[in-house]
């Protein structure tokens, strides 16, 4: 009995380098702040339909086309995102990603290079957005942290869903 255990674990020793596990085709490459991301503190990360990477960052969003970061930040122009925090990002149905940060939401239009600036509705415990969400319906979802909250197109403004608490 002894002899057999130790044929097996010879045998194991001598040919576990013949073994192959599944082979990884994939190549990592890791961007930081010296690459030209905003910051290097990442909050979430969208892959949108024409395969642009976009994310948000704690120091604004950015897109990334494969080869180039290109960065946006809070200014005081109406045409920014309302805060460099960016939290949370998504994509609607014609291809325009939305965003959510510390201080209220965000639309970007794609074809124009614009933003454009949301709040929360009045009423509301907070305007710092957790998380938005677009559906293939078309509808925008959002949240703060005890609120929930959907985009009205008719009068391009968040009303408020439901509170949490």
């Amino acid at each position: 009995m002894k002899d057999s255990i130790k044929y097996i674990l010879l045998f194991i020793i001598l040919f576990s380098g013949l073994l192959k596990s599944q082979e990884n085709n994939y190549v990592f490459k890791n961007y930081t702040e010296k690459d030209g991301i905003g910051s290097n503190f990442v909050f979430c990360i969208h892959k949108d339909k024409n395969n642009i990477i976009w994310i948000g960052t704690q120091n604004g969003i950015c897109r990334f086309d494969g080869k180039n970061f290109y960065n946006f930040r809070h200014t005081r122009e109406e045409n920014s995102i309302p805060n460099n925090t960016v939290q949370s990002l998504c994509e609607d149905a014609k291809g325009n990603i939305w965003g959510g940060t510390n201080k209220g939401m965000f639309y970007y239009d794609v074809k124009a290079n614009s933003f454009t600036r949301y709040n929360a509705p009045k009423g509301c415990y907070s305007n710092q957005i957790t998380n938005i969400i677009c559906d293939k319906s078309g509808n925008i979802y959002a949240t703060t942290s005890v609120e929930m909250l959907t985009f009205n197109h008719a009068s391009k403004q968040f009303e408020l869903i439901d509170k949490i608490y």
